[in-house]
């Protein structure tokens, strides 16, 4: 039900603040779908960080941004901090768990009342989930837990915090366009069954996530929705063409690349992507290495796609752009190119989104395949660690052989699931609310 001011109270939590394209799509879809139920919704964003860090801030622009107020999490974060050596960054993420820990056991104790012995950093997020008619924790991530609390305490639980309050609050939420993965710890396992159930919905983006979350987690079937990654749903709202940020000349490959994994298995996937630049080169196709996360987290691909340019640092035809676009200008990057090899996987969607053909490399593999899967282009998606060279240039002749009747295609399949999905997306959280 609606607030007794009849506005639709939205939270939405989970927001991350590194320059990710992908995760701005994900909030500004997030924020549309919220004014599409209710024109004058009043919105929160409550970050994974403090608020001050929030991309909302100075830099994401969203045509309503300005209307919508930002918290810090309820978990204490350390986003940006450099730390002398691994202990004392465990140590400090140990301290703001157990922190986390004393604060839901007090919410668990008093409720809302718990509000009064919050200091301001917490009490304004708090506040906002306390008066919420919906909570919308933005997926697009992956969730996970590795082995032993250390890796549950770094990682899951800060995942997982506004799910874990809005779970004792007893506050409507819904869980959107997550993916879930290897789960290794019983506690976490025990937690995520427990958010589930107490979740509205939990919105899935892939089979495999459904296959995992019901037969390794004991999760019950009418507990889950499969619906798209809510990146494709701008398609509804970026149509309009704009004048593009570069010059994009002759035959245009889009690429991004990734730091994932160990160190060597980095410098493998690099020098398998320096064989496939080298190729393209040899055919007179220029290179646009793309930027999809610019930081300044840690997981900013920056200094990859700088040592992947050095490795051409004398060809003009490897172009390096390393600014910072708007995501309609991204779009239109994308819709230039006569096709992406995306290792940054909302890349990968914003091709898609533009009808461009893509060749998706996976670093969370289920993930990448998964959605590639449902899009009927399984097998345009390679692993990053022990990168298939040989079967990716295979591909590439493919797609250049090919192009046209792959662009018909990926648009014939977008548009109509794109615009079902969307409907029952609406459909399903107007349901919830109105409980």
């Amino acid at each position: 039900m609606y607030s007794e001011e009849g506005i639709l109270k939205t939270v939405i939590t989970n927001v991350w603040s590194d320059k990710n394209k992908g995760d701005y799509a994900l909030v500004e879809s997030i924020i549309r779908m919220a004014y599409d139920i209710d024109k004058n919704a009043q919105i929160s964003a409550i970050t994974f960080c403090s608020a001050q860090e929030s991309f909302f801030s100075e830099d994401y622009y969203y045509e309503r941004s300005e209307g919508i107020s930002v918290f810090g999490s309820l978990h204490r974060t350390f986003y940006n901090r450099e730390f002398p050596d691994p202990y004392s960054r465990l140590a400090h993420h140990v301290l703001a768990f157990v922190g986390f820990a004393i604060r839901v056991a007090v919410i668990g104790l008093m409720g809302k009342q718990a509000i009064h012995l919050m200091s301001k950093q917490y009490r304004e997020s708090f506040g906002a989930m306390c008066d919420a008619d919906i909570i919308l924790v933005k997926g697009g991530g992956y969730i996970t837990s590795g082995i032993g609390l250390v890796s549950d305490i770094t990682y899951f639980y800060r995942v997982c915090s506004s799910m874990i309050v809005a779970s004792i609050l007893g506050k409507k939420f819904i869980i959107c366009g997550a993916s879930v993965w290897d789960v290794k710890s019983s506690m976490a396992k025990s937690v995520l069954r427990w958010i589930i159930d107490k979740s509205a919905m939990t919105i899935i983006r892939e089979k495999k996530t459904e296959k995992y979350l019901l037969e390794f987690i004991g999760i019950k079937k009418d507990r889950i929705r499969i619906l798209m990654d809510f990146a494709f749903y701008l398609k509804k709202h970026y149509e309009v063409p704009i004048k593009c940020p570069i010059d994009v000349n002759g035959y245009a490959i889009g690429l991004t690349v990734k730091a994932y994994f160990g160190k060597t298995v980095q410098m493998e996937y690099l020098q398998g992507i320096t064989k496939i630049v080298e190729g393209l080169l040899k055919n007179g196709k220029t290179v646009y290495i793309l930027p999809q996360t610019l930081g300044p987290a840690g997981n900013s691909c920056l200094p990859i796609m700088i040592l992947l340019k050095k490795r051409f640092s004398d060809n003009e035809r490897v172009v390096l752009v390393e600014k910072e676009y708007s995501l309609q200008e991204m779009f239109c990057l994308y819709s230039k190119m006569n096709y992406t090899i995306g290792t940054q996987f909302h890349s990968v969607i914003f091709s898609l989104l533009v009808n461009t053909p893509v060749i998706a490399i996976a670093y969370e593999k289920h993930k990448a395949h998964g959605i590639m899967e449902m899009m009927g282009m399984s097998d345009f998606a390679f692993d990053y660690d022990n990168l298939d060279v040989d079967g990716i240039l295979d591909k590439i002749r493919y797609i250049e052989t090919n192009g046209a009747q792959i662009r018909d295609m990926i648009s014939r399949a977008l548009n109509d699931r794109i615009n079902r999905d969307y409907e029952s997306l609406i459909e399903l959280v107007r349901s919830i609310i109105s409980r």
